[in-house]
């Protein structure tokens, strides 16, 4: 069973600003898809962790 019906999402889709999903895409994407900076936050959250003992 889906989430949404067909009909809600082809008009909630229909009304977005393509520009402003590009954008935000691309945004999305240069930060996630980027190994170093996804190396970095998990090396903090370890880090973070461990100085609170839930490790």
């Amino acid at each position: 069973m889906a989430l949404f019906q067909t009909s809600v999402l082809k008009t909630y889709l229909a009304k977005q600003d393509n520009v402003i999903v590009e954008r935000a895409y691309k945004k999305h994407t240069k930060y996630f898809h980027n190994f170093t900076t996804q190396k970095i936050n998990i090396t903090l959250n370890v880090d973070t962790f461990k100085r609170n003992d839930v490790l």
